[in-house]
């Protein structure tokens, strides 16, 4: 998104269900370009704390840039929240969506996820209430201790799009698991309330294979090997 190709070091050892969207084969294209330094060349310039060099007598940059195209291309279509969170909660109908967490400050997961859903057009709250305070566009509060100092996600979400009236029934009601904690215990009426109930892993491998709640009928993981 900051308009340049990444070099991705192991790229061709990722494992086939991380990172599943990921334009590898656009990636690695690049990354074959005469002039760009091998990746052991790069590891060896990065051990020595030097900045890898791309030879530029050497540079396709024509090739570069039809492959740049492409990889933005691919991005806008398959790699924004908006895309993302479509295929958690369709895009067809305004929804109305509870996500619901052990973790009191919202972590990229949460924020991702509500980021896209809310420019979906869907109407979103959470519990607990105040885990969505720093991605409002009017916090006024510090950001010394939100998770990672609030950078990227901190004020960036039109607070007048997020739901005002948090009571039920819901469309879709989502159970989540971020930072090493559990799944919340399913509210028992907002579970009675809700015509879909799902849980979302955000957690890294470490915990990819932690039990979903059983009230839920689909179940999302970040990482599974």
């Amino acid at each position: 998104m900051s308009g340049s190709i990444p070099f991705f070091i192991g790229l061709e050892n990722l494992p086939n269900r991380t990172m599943t969207t990921f334009p590898k084969a656009l990636v690695a294209s690049a990354m074959a370009l005469p002039g760009v330094p091998s990746q052991a060349e790069v590891l060896k310039s990065m051990a020595a704390g030097e900045v890898p060099q791309v030879n530029l007598d050497q540079f396709d940059m024509m090739a570069y840039m039809t492959i740049h195209k492409q990889l933005m291309e691919y991005a806008g279509q398959n790699l924004l929240t908006t895309s993302k969170a479509s295929k958690v909660v369709p895009e067809k109908d305004v929804q109305r969506v509870l996500i619901h967490s052990r973790t009191p400050e919202v972590g990229y997961g949460q924020f991702m996820l509500v980021n896209g859903l809310v420019n979906n057009g869907h109407s979103v709250c959470a519990r607990p209430e105040e885990m969505l305070r720093t991605m409002r566009d009017d916090y006024t509060g510090a950001l010394d201790t939100a998770y990672g100092r609030g950078f990227s996600y901190a004020r960036t979400v039109d607070h007048t799009k997020l739901a005002l009236d948090c009571h039920g029934p819901w469309d879709y009601y989502l159970l989540l698991a971020e930072g090493g904690d559990t799944y919340p215990e399913p509210d028992v009426e907002d579970t009675k309330q809700a015509k879909h109930i799902l849980a979302i892993n955000w957690d890294d491998m470490k915990d990819a294979l932690l039990p979903a709640p059983s009230v839920a009928t689909e179940y999302f993981v970040r990482e599974l090997v």
